[in-house]
């Protein structure tokens, strides 16, 4: 369900890190979308091998985006206070 949303996660004094944000939320919506379209697929067909290794693509995307999110945060909004 893509959602738009124009509030601020965080403080606005980061823009690098609303951006990590804003990156993550997409990425976590081409997820989604690709993993439906994965379900409407056969297991045998070649499509449905195609997006399994879009979707694996996806989760290394995932994966390495959270990983820039939270060291950001951590650095940002944990080293503030």
């Amino acid at each position: 369900m893509p959602t738009t949303s124009e509030c601020k996660v965080l403080s606005a004094s980061n823009e690098f890190l609303d951006r990590l944000v804003k990156e993550f939320e997409e990425e976590c919506r081409e997820t989604l979308r690709l993993l439906e379209q994965l379900k409407k697929t056969k297991p045998t067909s070649k499509l449905h091998q195609e997006l399994e290794g879009s979707f694996y693509g996806r989760l290394i995307s995932l994966q390495h985006d959270l990983a820039a999110l939270i060291q950001e945060w951590d650095r940002t909004e944990l080293g503030a206070k």
